[in-house]
């Protein structure tokens, strides 16, 4: 599961941080307030967490994830967001959020359905009902009825919302932020709608911009489905740039992770970055020598060696022989 890095920055903005308010709330994290401020795309679901937990405890707010979603700009949803803006109905809008939501981090199920005059938008949490569950849930109903309101403009006139849990000792927060009629003790959580609210025109909605979007958005979500393992991506990266000895950090860095982060990922994988990084070089190396084209002393430049003395000790270790004895035994063979 992953979390653009966006609502990590917007998570400090709203708590209105200083400096050492955002180390703090990086704190247990690899993350570094530069890292945040751009360096770095995503964070993994393990990261979040911890940065939720650090919020809620900073704050002593456990309303904040209300605050949080409530606050939160349409256009901190990313691609989503544009098709939520560009809905030329509020049911276009459901369906985009419905479809597409976990494109923004994948960590509820939500699912649209009629039931007699009503339209029911149910939400089911993929992680426990904890203190972290209950900020990102409280969240995503904030968001939807913050985003309800934009599209039509409106007051949420006989919308309501059912929580399906007990009420927690800060409920009175939950119609002061998403000034709605919310009933606790529900069978499931959802944002019940007027069938009729459905279907009112979007004033900014463009069915042209919004099946564009919804087909950009409908290639995010493949992708994220055949989202190649860390070490194919660590391999790709390095197969794609010869010539140059990368580093862990290099290459965490250009993925968008913290070298911790992609080392973790990697050994979750049964590999690691030395050995991916051993199985390039080595490849490549056995290929250029093989060739006879090339000396010794030419392969290790072209490998992005800076002295020939490394790259001799580095294709010794790979294959028990050093380079020039290997081209000799190559050339015997031809």
């Amino acid at each position: 599961m992953i979390f653009p890095i966006t609502y990590t920055r917007m998570l400090a903005l709203v708590m209105a941080l200083d400096s050492q308010g955002q180390k703090d709330l990086l704190s247990g994290t690899e993350l570094t307030p530069e890292d945040v401020m751009g360096k770095i795309r995503d964070v993994d679901a393990e990261t979040q967490f911890t940065i939720v937990r650090n919020a809620l405890r900073i704050s002593n707010d456990p309303g904040l994830g209300l605050q949080w979603g409530n606050d939160l700009h349409i256009a901190s949803h990313g691609l989503l967001g544009q098709l939520i803006v560009s809905s030329p109905t509020t049911r276009h809008a459901w369906k985009a959020i419905e479809r597409f939501h976990g494109i923004r981090g994948d960590f509820a199920s939500i699912r649209g359905e009629v039931i007699e005059q009503s339209f029911v938008m149910n939400i089911q949490l993929r992680m426990p009902l904890d203190e972290v569950g209950f900020f990102f849930l409280e969240a995503l109903l904030a968001i939807f009825v913050r985003n309800f309101e934009l599209i039509t403009g409106l007051k949420q006139q006989g919308v309501r919302v059912e929580l399906g849990y007990a009420a927690p000792s800060y409920a009175a927060l939950y119609e002061k932020y998403l000034n709605l009629p919310c009933q606790f003790d529900a069978k499931e959580t959802a944002i019940v709608t007027p069938l009729a609210l459905t279907t009112m025109l979007n004033p900014m909605g463009d069915i042209e911009v919004y099946d564009n979007l919804f087909r950009q958005c409908e290639d995010v979500s493949e992708s994220q489905v055949q989202l190649k393992s860390w070490s194919q991506r660590v391999g790709e990266l390095l197969r794609k740039n010869p010539g140059h000895i990368w580093t862990l950090s290099d290459v965490a860095g250009h993925l968008h992770v913290s070298p911790r982060t992609l080392t973790r990922y990697l050994k979750e994988e049964g590999n690691s970055y030395q050995v991916l990084l051993d199985a390039e070089l080595s490849a490549l190396a056995k290929r250029y020598l093989e060739s006879l084209q090339y000396t010794v002393e030419s392969v290790a430049h072209m490998l992005g060696y800076k002295d020939v003395s490394s790259f001799r000790r580095a294709f010794k270790r790979w294959f028990s022989v050093s380079p020039s004895d290997y081209q000799d035994q190559v050339g015997t063979r031809t």
